[in-house]
This record gives C-alpha cells, sequence and structure tokens, in this order.
C-alpha cells in the first residue's frame, strides 16, 4: 500500500492520491492493542515504532500536499 503510493507520489502525482498513512497508522494501532491484549509487550513496542515511522511520513506528506498546492 505505501510502496504504491510513494512510487507514484515520486510520479508528482501527490493532489491526485489519497495518502494511505493515516489507515497504515490505524491498522498498526489495532494490532498493537491486540497484542497487548494477549500479553505480547515487546511485540507491542516494535509495533508502536513503526506507528511513529509513519507518522513521520503522515507529516511530510502533508507539508509536501500544501507546498504543491501553492504551485
Amino acid at each position: 500500500m505505501a510502496k504504491e503510493y510513494e512510487k507514484e507520489r515520486k510520479k508528482g502525482r501527490i493532489l491526485h492520491l489519497d495518502c494511505p498513512y493515516e489507515k497504515i497508522i490505524e491498522i498498526y494501532k489495532k494490532a498493537e492493542k491486540k497484542l497487548e491484549n494477549i500479553g505480547w509487550k515487546e511485540e507491542s513496542s516494535k509495533l508502536f515504532d513503526s506507528i511513529e515511522y509513519y507518522n513521520d511520513k503522515l507529516k511530510k506528506d502533508k507539508r509536501l500536499r500544501e507546498i504543491e498546492a501553492k504551485k
């Protein structure tokens, strides 16, 4: 999902694409909760790192969209 988006984004079509990062973050958060509920704390913390990674990507994407919209 993210790889396809990034590939298309590099072609300069960012404003015509739906950003998948929010959906990816939601999926990771749900998985993180499930892992916490069954007591898998270490695995859950690994997902937290992934959530932070995609939060950073989401912030950068929003800035890029703002710049592209001004053009």
